[in-house]
């Protein structure tokens, strides 16, 4: 049972996330990285998960566009050395941690369970 009280992220991990998901925010709103093909693409960044020694941030976001998701992704992570430097003056850590772009698949999950619960329904 100790064992998976120790998987739960703590305060800091959760604090320095949040801080971490509103800079990356504020830096893809302020900057053009892409190209002028997926300049305007919205994206929307939904949580950042910390590990334990805060050197690795996995951020996941959510392009509302839809459409080549992949590349999007790809091009982000290409670009994330440049957005840890933008923010890593202004968090106030020892070190930026390293940002890896990752799609936040969650909001599709809910869309199947929903679709799960309803033929479920129906079939009753």
């Amino acid at each position: 049972m100790r064992k998976s009280l120790s998987k739960l992220p703590t305060n800091r991990q959760l604090k320095v996330g949040e801080l971490l998901r509103h800079k990356v925010s504020e830096e893809l709103i302020k900057n053009s990285f892409f190209d002028n093909k997926f300049s305007n693409i919205p994206l929307t960044v939904t949580e950042v998960k910390m590990t334990a020694d805060l050197k690795k941030a996995k951020v996941f976001i959510v392009p509302l566009s839809g459409k080549d998701s992949d590349i999007i992704f790809e091009k982000l992570n290409i670009i994330a050395p440049k957005i840890q430097g933008k923010i890593g003056r202004s968090l106030g850590l020892r070190f930026t941690p390293e940002i890896i772009f990752k799609k936040d698949s969650s909001f599709e999950t809910i869309d199947k369970i929903e679709k799960l619960l309803s033929d479920i329904k129906k079939n009753k």
